[in-house]
This record gives structure tokens, sequence and C-alpha cells, in this order.
């Protein structure tokens, strides 16, 4: 999950015998399906609805609320910055917004760490693994400096992820961002 790297990296090593190759630097690995293979099963999906958010917007030449946030010199900002002024004119109407983001199990109780935005004014988050199943998550915890949140699903005996010491990560270290931000 994005930013998560940067605060403590989860652990997942490559076998020492794994193909490479040689480059002039040193030995590089060939695959990444070891490490794939061996926190894949913790990987979950997150799909949040969030409450109410405004969708339409009252009538002037700027942009409409609620409509993408497109460049101005993007062909469809004029076509969206003049919709007809009977859409423009439209009541403002609250609307559930949904959003998927990506997270990980570090207990086998059933704590999930994501990323705070993902979550953040979530009145409905769930939790969804690679064989499909689905369970409903509780927000245990927030911290949006640092761009994570702590989630707990009811389960037992699930397989983790664990913390690894960023003390030991070094630039120019290969590093692999392993997610299901989309239930794919």
């Amino acid at each position: 999950i994005g930013g998560l790297a940067a605060v403590s990296p989860a652990v997942a090593q490559l076998k020492p015998d794994a193909p490479s190759v040689e480059t002039p630097f040193g030995r590089a690995p060939l695959s990444f399906a070891d490490v794939i293979e061996k926190v894949k099963p913790s990987v979950v999906s997150i799909s949040v609805v969030a409450g109410g958010k405004k969708v339409a917007s009252k009538g002037d030449d700027k942009m409409p609320e609620g409509m993408p946030d497109i460049p101005e010199d993007s062909p469809f900002y004029e076509f969206f910055k003049n919709l007809p002024k009977e859409f423009k004119n439209m009541p403002q109407q609250q609307r559930p917004t949904q959003a998927q983001g990506s997270g990980f199990v570090i207990s086998a109780d059933g704590y999930v760490v994501t990323n705070n935005h993902v979550v953040d004014g979530a009145s409905k988050i769930q939790v969804s693994f690679d064989d499909q199943e689905k369970l409903d998550a509780e927000l245990v915890g927030t911290d949006p400096r640092t761009d994570l949140a702590v989630l707990k699903i009811e389960a037992s005996g699930l397989p983790t992820v664990p913390f690894g010491d960023s003390a030991g990560v070094r630039v120019g270290d290969f590093a692999l961002a392993i997610g299901n931000p989309f239930g794919i």
C-alpha cells in the first residue's frame, strides 16, 4: 500500500537459490513469484461506502461541483464547463460515494492495515480476500499524518505479513508493491 513501505516495510525475502541474472551492479532476481506467493494470502481489497457527498452545482461559468478535476487545456474541460444551465442549476443532492483500496493482514486474529485516505469518512468498510470472501470491518484507528489506518475483522487463523525493520533498507534496494485495490 502506498506510504507504508516508507514507515515499516513488510517482510518477505527471495529464496537464496531464486533464479537471478548478473548485472553490472550485481545479481538481480528474474522473478518475484516467491515473494508474491508468500504474501498474497495476506493481501486484501478494501471496499468503502462513504456518507453523502454533494454532486451537482448551481450554475456559473466555473466547472460544476462534482465534475471530474479536468485541466483547462483538456478538450473535455469545455464540455463539462458548458453543460446546459438545467444541469448546473439542479439542486445539490447527497449521494454516497464508493472507494476501493488495498491492505494486508497483520495479525491472525483479524487486524488489517490500510491507508487512512482509503477509509476516511467511511460509513461502511468491507475487506475481501483473494478467494472473494467478504467480511465487514470496523475502523479501529487512523493516523492521517502517516496515512495509515487499522481495521478489525471478525476472523481467526488468518495468514499475516509481519513488519520488517526499515533500518536495513538502502536507496537502490528493490521495492515491490503488492496490493489489490480493485478487487482483481
